[in-house]
């Protein structure tokens, strides 16, 4: 969203089912949320206004103020299932985003003017311009260029601009509006600098990926995304890692890349994840949890039974007489018995990551009282 040059407005209808609307400015920070948690269900007219308009607030609008005149929302929709997919594609025709102008002249009939769900997905795919951090690096200087561009307009609000950063990065040409490869392309030395940054700090940041939350379990639980004051580093390893996290008290996303003997989790594994019955994941009844599966490249994995997630909602999963719960991942079916809660993994020796959600946490989930279970690998002790 570009507020500069006036409000939006955002119509939300009811959604009977978990959904959320993430307000987040250039940086990832997390600003406000509209959704089952933050606002209930029952949907509205919300006005986004940008941080130097003063106007009157329509009635019957809610205003949601940016720190930034470039601004993101990104919206979940809790889907169960392929079948389900119409249903939640006719809530999305719904939603409508129109600037406040259009909205006063159009007497409230958006329709017309807010692209359908199918023209906004033919108009990403045509424009292929979903992020992908991996174009950083081959970007190399011009990277510094975009960040430059990024600036006008839309200074960091939390925590507030560091001058000593800010004057560190006007040092070498980096700063509103400016274009530090074109001073690099006449100087060898600022060159050298600028690229070697651009490597140096994609080491780090993949370091951080690596460690990027507390150990439990195998698991690493990170409870500041959406959030970061000065966690620079942080920032960056989730903006590659999942961009646009939600904040804890919205969404929690425990995250593996290892067994619970340290390993790393590959394919042609199996491997079984016991959830005692204290252990299933807690969130509110209006809340859901589940398990993905990543390949190295933060894509889905293709299996045969086209099963991308698992969780409480996965139709047919079934719980143990005691409450818990077992989760088998694994290349090969464990049986009819216990199809439907397996969640197929690589049948090559490729390492794979898993993410854990949980929308709408509860408090143990945030207080640290309760942990993830570990994964155990098939014939492993301990």
């Amino acid at each position: 969203m570009n507020l500069a040059k006036g409000p939006l407005v955002l119509l939300i209808p009811p959604i009977n089912r978990y959904n959320v609307f993430q307000f987040m400015d250039p940086f990832g920070q997390v600003f406000a949320y509209v959704g089952a948690r933050a606002t209930g269900n029952t949907g509205g007219t919300f006005l986004i206004a940008g941080p130097n308009w003063n106007g009157i607030v329509p009635n019957g609008m809610h205003e949601i103020k940016t720190p930034t005149n470039i601004a993101w929302i990104s919206n979940r929709i809790f889907v169960n299932g392929t079948s389900d997919l119409p249903n939640v594609h006719a809530i999305q025709n719904q939603i409508k985003l129109v600037p406040l102008s259009v909205f006063q002249q159009q007497g409230n009939a958006t329709s017309a003017v807010s692209p359908s769900l199918q023209s906004l997905q033919a108009a990403i795919k045509a424009t292929d311009k979903t992020p992908n951090p991996a174009m950083i690096p081959a970007a190399g200087v011009k990277v510094y260029d975009a960040i430059s561009q990024a600036m006008v307009g839309n200074p960091q609000t939390y925590p507030p601009p560091d001058p000593q950063l800010l004057a560190k990065f006007a040092s070498i040409g980096i700063g509103p509006g400016k274009t530090p490869s074109k001073e690099a392309a006449t100087n060898s030395t600022l060159n050298a600098a600028l690229q070697a940054g651009v490597t140096e700090g994609q080491k780090l940041i993949n370091a951080k990926v690596a460690n990027i939350g507390i150990p439990v379990n195998g698991w690493l639980l990170v409870t500041s995304a959406g959030t970061y004051g000065t966690q620079y580093l942080l920032r960056a390893a989730v903006a590659k890692y999942g961009l646009g996290g939600n904040a804890a008290e919205e969404a929690l996303y425990p995250l593996t890349f290892t067994d619970s003997t340290g390993k790393n989790l590959t394919g042609g594994t199996n491997y079984t994840i016991h959830f005692k019955a204290a252990q299933i994941p807690p969130v509110n009844k209006l809340g859901f949890w589940s398990i993905t599966m990543y390949n190295s490249t933060q894509r889905l994995v293709p299996n045969p039974i086209n099963r991308y997630w698992i969780g409480a909602d996965t139709p047919g999963i079934t719980y143990n007489k005691d409450g818990s719960l077992d989760i088998y991942i694994q290349p090969q079916s464990p049986g009819q018995a216990k199809q439907n809660n397996w969640l197929p993994s690589p049948t090559t020796n490729q390492p794979f990551n898993l993410v854990l959600r949980l929308y709408w946490p509860d408090q143990q989930a945030l207080n640290g009282t309760w942990s993830p279970a570990p994964i155990q690998r098939a014939n492993a002790t301990g």
